[in-house]
């Protein structure tokens, strides 16, 4: 039993070393890389980009930008790197652009590495705060090829995310990262969220959402993906902005440089205008 006790503390005292001294070094992200992560709150951080450095600050309720109203309405934008913006500025992302061009409170929920598989488990964070629009981005990572999808993920168990657990995988296997992916991935058999599986937790985020007004957007891809497209469509009426391969990093054809994100912002922009207006008599305009 006492040596249980010295087992113990000796852990426990080593786990509380590697905290305060930052090691191994936790990264933008909390959480558990194998099922569900968040970007941490509060952070200040530089970090590498397709094209060069940008600046990685979160709230303290870890989102990139803003944080929601205590009052009025808002809109809330949930989706993965692409929604984030990931290789430019906070104010560059076209969440921020599109808060300027609508006048619009606009809260980025956007983390990177997320399918809809994270959203579903983990965005009521920010959808229970009332939100009275949301619009999901996702299908970029929904329709990443993978060696296994998300649904067949498994939390990783509690001690192998300590300090002292990253610290010992990360010296024998490396640590897998939430960090986007540069460019395209070859073809591994499977994807992360398979179309039918995409559609039905796109249909649980509406029904999350509440009485907030859903705005579904098919993030343009330079790859068709037109399974998880028409998924989408089935789902409800879709923004479907395109752009031309100039407004993608050379380096990272995924994401969008800051002339692609103030193009979409536009487009974005023009589409919700026009779901606004008043719609022919018989047809709504939206999801809601």
């Amino acid at each position: 039993m006492l040596g249980a006790l010295v087992a113990v503390a000796m852990l426990g005292g080593g786990e509380l070393a590697l905290r305060a001294a930052g090691v191994p070094d936790p990264g933008l992200y909390e959480g558990d890389p194998a099922w569900l992560w968040y970007l941490r709150p509060e952070l200040d951080r530089v970090v590498p980009g397709p094209s060069g450095d940008f600046r990685v600050q979160t709230t303290a309720e870890g989102l990139r930008g803003p944080s929601p109203p205590s009052n009025g309405p808002w809109t809330l934008v949930l989706g993965c790197s692409t929604t984030f913006g990931w290789g430019v500025e906070a104010e560059e992302a076209w969440p921020a652009r599109l808060a300027r061009l609508s006048d619009l409170a606009v809260v980025n929920g956007g983390v990177p590495g997320w399918s809809t598989a994270q959203a579903v488990r983990g965005a009521g964070r920010w959808l229970d705060a009332g939100p009275t629009e949301v619009i999901l981005a996702f299908g970029v990572r929904d329709a990443w090829p993978a060696s296994r999808s998300d649904v067949e993920a498994r939390p990783t168990h509690p001690l192998l995310l300590s300090q002292l657990g990253r610290l010992l995988r990360s010296l024998t296997h490396g640590e897998r990262s939430a960090a986007p992916s540069r460019g395209r991935v070859a073809d591994a058999g499977a994807f992360r969220v398979p179309p039918a599986a995409f559609a039905e937790n796109t249909r649980r985020l509406v029904a999350r959402a509440g009485d907030a007004e859903v705005h579904l957007l098919w993030f343009p891809q330079q790859e068709a993906r037109t399974p998880w497209r028409r998924a989408l469509e089935a789902v409800g009426p879709v923004i479907a902005p395109t752009l031309d391969p100039v407004d993608y990093f050379t380096d990272d054809p995924v994401h969008l440089t800051p002339s692609g994100h103030a193009r979409l912002a536009v487009a974005v922009a023009d589409a919700l205008s026009a779901a606004a207006a008043p719609a022919p008599e018989g047809k709504p305009p939206g999801l809601r």
